[in-house]
């Protein structure tokens, strides 16, 4: 009979820690992914098709497990979190790489802890240490210098970093918004109507500002790509982050994320040679040293007011 793993080593190996570093993985290949298949549909249309592809697989699963119908009152907040952490966040994500690049643009994106941390300590009563202070300062001012070594080289550019920030402000959104949702609506449930609310709202966004385009069908470079983004990145990675939150603080899985900008940067700048003024590096060490500052923490969660009894 195969004995199972001692508990010390299922907490450490197995555990959430674990979880949470696969899916930082995954997430830190998307900018990659999008660079790499880029060119092939317009990048809101194809941030739509991201989403909506997700939407589908969860709905071929939730609905014969009848997941599908979240619990009275959770509408305004399945809306508030689909348009912020699908709709801003992929929007910005596709618009900034194809404008700044993956590895600006993957810093810049994932400067989200530095929104989220103080805010979990004011909602969720999650401890802010001095550490967390100081690193939120220096964060800061790790994406002035980083957009500051960066604007001179062209107003696209300059678009496009903004544009990832702009991402980052979404994805903090919706992790405050995963965070509140996660004891009150089912992971499943969440999700999936994340990624289809959202990702309606980016194929109307796509039509509005790009117009009608061709979906390159029979190009294996995109189906590849859609399926890795959609499938992988976006409907299994975030049900598993999802579930996640319903266990461990925002704030340590946070700290994960660091290193989703180091490995997408490493990428970036192995796979496409990226060029990086000086300053924008300094920024760029900055911010990643300010984001594992800011996502620290002291102790345990307090109990949040918000959260259901």
């Amino acid at each position: 009979m195969q004995r199972s793993p001692p508990p010390v080593l299922r907490r450490r190996f197995f555990g959430p820690s674990t979880a949470g570093l696969g899916i930082v993985f995954v997430w830190s290949t998307c900018f990659v992914a999008i660079k790499g298949t880029e060119g092939l549909v317009p990048p809101l249309l194809y941030a739509a098709l991201r989403a909506l592809a997700a939407a589908f697989l969860l709905v071929l699963v939730a609905a014969p497990l009848g997941r599908l119908r979240p619990p009275k009152g959770s509408w305004p907040w399945l809306f508030a979190l689909a348009l912020t952490s699908t709709t801003l966040a992929l929007a910005g994500m596709f618009l900034g790489v194809g404008l700044a690049g993956p590895t600006l643009s993957a810093v810049l994106a994932n400067t989200q802890p530095l929104l989220a941390a103080p805010l979990a300590a004011l909602l969720f009563g999650e401890r802010f240490s001095p550490a967390g202070a100081l690193g939120l300062g220096l964060g800061l001012l790790g994406v002035a210098l980083t957009l500051g070594g960066s604007v001179g080289n062209g107003s696209s550019r300059t678009l496009g970093l903004f544009l990832a920030l702009a991402s980052a402000v979404g994805m903090a959104s919706g992790n405050l918004l995963m965070r509140y949702l996660a004891p009150r609506v089912d992971a499943l449930t969440a999700v999936t109507w994340q990624y289809t609310i959202g990702g309606a709202a980016l194929l109307l966004w796509s039509r509005l500002a790009e117009g009608p385009a061709e979906v390159p069908w029979s190009s294996l470079r995109f189906l590849l790509g859609l399926a890795y983004l959609g499938l992988v990145a976006s409907a299994g990675a975030s049900l598993a982050w999802y579930l996640l939150l319903r266990k461990t603080d925002l704030n340590p899985l946070n700290a994960l994320t660091l290193l989703t900008p180091a490995l997408s940067a490493t990428l970036g700048w192995v796979l496409f040679r990226e060029k990086i003024s000086a300053v924008a590096g300094v920024g760029i060490g900055a911010t990643l040293l300010g984001v594992a500052l800011a996502s620290s923490r002291l102790g345990g969660r307090k109990r949040s007011t918000a959260e259901p009894p």
